[in-house]
């Protein structure tokens, strides 16, 4: 079943209820009413999704909020960006839970778009960091290899899983105040062929790959 109108402005139907596709209907577990989610200002803007941080009000409770994140597509015309979006929601709920993997709090399915909840990583991207932090890290070098530590404990937890990220950059890579890892953006992620280690001919990042591997269609997840 195609999920979405050719244009992609609007969900023909909630996908999510589609009684063929078992997958997307154990994902309903994770919606969050929109209404919960206040003090909602933009971070930045990507390719094909806006950034924004906010709190999420637990039903119930008197708490000011937990802080997330709240990703969503920039075009809600563009089918491509909400189908990335869907992509990413199922691959970080088969990844699962892990420390160094930026965690999964639920989402917002609206008619026209799908935001993805997560939580709030408060300084931002590994790359912004190590340059904003650039004389702390020549006189210390211990939290460096903390961080390569991290990340690859991080794609240790995908590579169990089978999947490979395709964009492992500094800038999908958050961190905390207390210089915890996060891999972040998982939406180009993809699941290994185990008989053929192919990715079933996915566009590789261009970003992402060694000009060398440009033209090889075979990975493994410890590529």
């Amino acid at each position: 079943m195609n999920s979405m109108t050719d244009c992609g402005s609007e969900f023909e139907e909630d996908p999510f209820n589609d009684p063929e596709n078992n997958e997307l209907r154990l994902l309903r577990k994770f919606v969050i009413n929109e209404e919960h989610l206040t003090n909602i200002s933009k971070i930045v803007d990507c390719p094909f999704d806006t950034i924004y941080q906010g709190k999420m009000k637990i039903p119930g409770t008197r708490e000011e909020g937990l802080p997330v994140a709240v990703k969503e597509p920039r075009n809600e015309r563009d089918s491509r960006s909400q189908k990335y979006a869907i992509d990413e929601l199922k691959n970080m709920n088969k990844i699962g839970k892990h420390p160094n993997i930026l965690g999964l709090v639920g989402f917002v399915n609206t008619k026209t778009k799908l935001k993805i909840v997560t939580e709030f990583v408060d300084e931002g991207d590994l790359g912004k960091y190590l340059r904003k932090n650039k004389s702390k890290f020549e006189k210390q070098r211990t939290p460096l290899l903390s961080f390569a530590y991290q990340i690859a404990d991080g794609m240790k937890k995908l590579a169990s899983n089978h999947f490979v990220h395709r964009e492992l950059t500094l800038h999908n890579v958050l961190v905390s105040k207390d210089e915890t890892i996060r891999i972040n953006n998982l939406q180009l992620a993809r699941k290994i062929d185990k008989n053929t280690n192919s990715l079933g001919g996915a566009v590789v990042s261009k970003h992402a790959i060694d000009p060398p591997l440009k033209s090889v269609l075979h990975f493994f997840e410890k590529s």
